[in-house]
């Protein structure tokens, strides 16, 4: 159904755009009216494409401002198991459980071995978090690592996505599926960039 009202909406405006050019005069009008025929459906992705490009030439991409020791621990969210240390440099990990209410780290031991402990609260002297925003043409990722008491940035790792103008993600989006999916990115992920590798570049001295 999605399909057809699509269909009958770009027949529509196909109608209207050479009933437009066929009544108006003279050329440089016709002209004119082309013009903005296209634009109207494809002005903000110039725009948008525009800035997707100065914004990966700018601010995407993996930026580490400090370097830490490793023997140093690190609070995040995400820490569910033990294994979660094993692709991480830095020696232990804490977590603060929502559900049971409990505080938890995750510590490498001398020989590999990872014990689970409980705390009475968060004593890891950096975090580490993702802020996610979504404007609706764009969703842009931030994962940082940061020092909690002083809120100093030691590194973060910025991309952006982009879903399309009003026409693709606005009208297209809400009638298919197609035309809310991703059009384009920085590169990030292709580049295999994430999380691992700014944790380990962030928690490199020994």
């Amino acid at each position: 159904m999605a399909g057809l009202l699509l269909i009958l909406l770009f027949a529509a405006y196909l109608l209207l755009a050479f009933w437009l050019i066929d009544k108006i005069n003279p050329l440089w009008k016709k002209g004119l009216v082309l013009m903005l025929l296209i634009l109207i459906p494809t002005a903000d992705e110039i725009y948008y494409s525009y800035k997707l490009k100065s914004y990966c030439e700018t601010e995407a991409g993996l930026k580490i401002y400090k370097q830490v020791s490793r023997k140093m621990g690190l609070v995040d969210p995400s820490a569910y198991i033990p294994s979660y240390l094993k692709s991480k440099l830095v020696s232990y990990v804490e977590r603060y459980d929502e559900n049971s209410k409990k505080t938890y780290r995750f510590e490498r031991q001398e020989d590999g071995t990872i014990n689970k402990l409980f705390l009475s609260k968060l004593t890891a002297p950096y975090e580490f978090v993702r802020n996610e925003k979504h404007t609706g043409a764009f969703l842009e990722s931030e994962l940082k690592v940061f020092n909690r008491e002083t809120g100093e940035i030691l590194g973060k790792l910025n991309d952006l996505n982009y879903y399309g103008g009003w026409f693709r993600h606005g009208l297209l989006g809400k009638l298919s599926d197609s035309g809310g999916n991703r059009i384009s990115d920085c590169g990030i992920s292709e580049a295999a960039i994430g999380k691992i590798e700014l944790i380990n570049k962030v928690f490199s001295k020994k």
